[in-house]
Order: C-alpha cells, then structure tokens, then sequence
C-alpha cells in the first residue's frame, strides 16, 4: 500500500470518529445495539458452520478394505504432460501424472495405500512429455470372487470410476486382468518413444546421421543409476529403427 494511501485511510476514519463524537447519545445507543445484533448474528452463524462441519468429518468413516477382494491388473493410461513436472512422483513436487494417479487410486478407494498396492510403472516420461500408451501393474479392489474373475463385464469400470476424479489432461484408457506376478516394469518387451523437433536452424541430416550411432545393443551403465536393490544387474539396451 502507497504512503497516500495509507494518509487517505486515516482521513477516512478522522471523518468518520468526528461525525460519531457530534451524534446526540440516544443515536450512539441505537447504533451499538445493532451492531451487537450483527455481531451474535454472524456468531451465530459461524457456530452453525463449524457444527456442520464437524458433523460431517464425525459420520465420514474411513473406508473399510478388510472384507475386500483384489485383483491384479494393467491400466493403460494417456496423457498430456505440458503442464506437469514428468510422470514420476517427486518429493519437492505434487505436480507430477503418478501423483494424480494415486490421488484418484485412493479418493475412489481402489487402492488403500501405494505401498500395499504392488505398483510397478513401465518407464517414465520427463518433464513436459506426454504418453498415448503408458502402462502400470497394481493390485485392485474388486468386486468379483475368486471363481469369477474371468467376468471382466461385471467388474468395477476402472476406467469409468478413474476419469471421474482424474485431472481432464490423465485419461485410463483401458486395463485388463494379469497374472498376480506380472510387472508393468520387469516384463516389459519394448518401449517405443518418439521424438517431435521444430527444424528451425536445426540440420536434420546430421542428427539422422547421429542416431544411426545409438541402434543396435548397447551397455549403457554409465548412464544409469544403479538399482541393484531392485534386481537390476543388466544395463544393456537394443535400439531399433522404426519407419
């Protein structure tokens, strides 16, 4: 706020104390009564909201997974990553795709917990970059018995109830039902990226030429971070031309 501002406030209330102290008693009187009127009025009020409100938190029981049933599926989800800070969860960011992910998991109760949920993503996608065919593994809640499964029909639209809550950019496109030891990530055969460039000053025939260096089988362990816990002891890669 401006200095002039602030002397114009003052001069505000001056004018305002002034036209008080020259109103006869009686006035004085019937303006205090009203505003304690209004003031046990919004006490009132507030006092109704925060009852509400407590209410409401009092009869929101947590969700009870105890007598519930899971299953192990794939979810094949698309995004648009513009406005995201990669896929990945981060810890200094909310802004990432897994975590609406596992936010929408859980507002819909599918999930209890991420850790409990045996999760395993297929790669990962950087900042800004988008998917039109990522994959996850994870354990869902399931509304089928063990003898039929196979009823994929009568089972919880996993994608219907997910895009109900997902942000409009993350869309589950599909899912269909995996052995209990399958990995998005582990099992995974090939994954296919693609690369947009604005040509600009950029010279196209060099970068061609440039790739040609990366196919075939490389060891790339110099370039990774080492996951041994993981179970990861091979770091090499096939890269395959596509037309």
């Amino acid at each position: 706020m401006k200095m002039c501002e602030i002397e114009k406030d003052k001069e505000l209330f001056a004018f305002k104390k002034n036209l008080l102290s020259e109103l006869p008693k009686d006035e004085l009187i019937k303006i205090v009564t009203k505003l304690e009127v209004h003031n046990e009025q919004l006490k009132n009020i507030i006092k109704k909201s925060s009852s509400s409100l407590t209410k409401s938190r009092r009869t929101q029981k947590p969700f009870d997974f105890s007598s519930c049933k899971f299953r192990h599926v794939l979810l094949k989800l698309f995004y648009i990553g513009w406005n995201y800070q990669g896929y990945a969860s981060q810890e200094d960011s909310v802004n990432t795709i897994e975590h609406c992910l596992f936010e929408a998991l859980q507002k819909t109760c599918l999930i209890k917990n991420r850790s409990s949920s045996n999760y395993h993503r297929c790669g990962r996608t950087d900042k800004g970059v988008s998917s039109f065919g990522q994959t996850v593994s994870i354990d869902l809640r399931s509304k089928l018995n063990k003898d039929n499964l196979d009823d994929i029909d009568n089972e919880i639209n996993y994608c219907k109830v997910l895009n109900k809550v997902l942000p409009k950019e993350i869309r589950c496109i599909a899912w269909c039902p995996v052995p209990n030891d399958f990995s998005a990530r582990f099992d995974c055969e090939s994954r296919t990226y693609k690369y947009y460039f604005n040509k600009g000053n950029l010279d196209i025939q060099r970068m061609k030429e440039g790739a040609q260096y990366l196919l075939g089988t490389h060891d790339f362990r110099n370039f990774c971070k080492m996951d041994v816990n993981n179970g990861v002891v091979n770091f090499s890669f096939h890269y395959m031309c596509l037309k």
